[in-house]
């Protein structure tokens, strides 16, 4: 690109020797000339400037996407080989994930007395509107096997109980029992040490 000086040299070989009008005219118009140059020239890398900063943005920006893309896809992959496998340990063990009460038959437990008379206590009456439901209620703890017929000289009333959302529930009055029941201590892992077991898991049931 011309630069100032070569203006000037220029101007003088042409023949503008001394300092007139013409001269100082000749000059004036090449540094426009130049100065508009610069100035086009300026333009156009800041526009250029401008292009390969939107261009490196838009390149940008398709990256993010796709890495977008991929991370969804590899988090779908993943929880769907989690759901198989979840799937196929609670049928592995469907029976402790049934709906239905089970027993367990690991090892029975004793439960020690202070005293060897028996507890015998009066049934506690129960509203008629009320008896019909608890007679359905026993008769189907008896056929899911959580209850059964006992001829024991033990004795503890039942109790009629409604739950929040308008069902029966059937509990026993153990009050008297338990006082005379050896208290056999089994310690229970505190929940800050669950939780903290629980840190690095990415599946978790409720």
């Amino acid at each position: 690109m011309t630069t100032r000086e070569e203006i000037v040299q220029q101007a003088d070989l042409l023949g503008y020797i001394y300092r007139g009008e013409k001269r100082e005219e000749y000059l004036k118009q090449e540094f426009k000339v130049l100065a508009e140059r610069a100035a086009k020239k300026e333009e156009l890398e800041v526009e250029h400037a401008a292009i390969a900063k939107k261009e490196e943005a838009e390149r940008a920006a398709k990256l993010e996407l796709e890495k977008m893309r991929l991370e969804t896809e590899m988090k779908m992959l993943q929880t769907k080989i989690q759901a198989g496998i979840l799937e196929e340990i609670a049928s592995s063990y469907s029976s402790i994930f049934s709906d239905r009460p089970g027993t367990v038959l690991i090892e029975e437990h004793r439960i020690e007395l202070t005293s060897s008379t028996p507890v015998r206590q009066r049934p506690y009456p129960v509203p008629y509107a009320m008896r019909q439901t608890l007679r359905d209620e026993l008769r189907k703890m008896e056929y899911l096997k959580i209850i059964r017929k006992s001829s024991s000289p033990y004795s503890s009333p039942v109790v009629v109980v409604k739950k929040k959302y308008g069902s029966n529930c059937v509990c026993i009055d153990y009050r008297r029992l338990n006082k005379i029941t050896t208290f056999d201590p089994q310690p229970m892992t505190p929940p800050a040490d669950v939780f903290q077991g629980m840190e690095r898991t990415s599946t978790s049931r409720n």
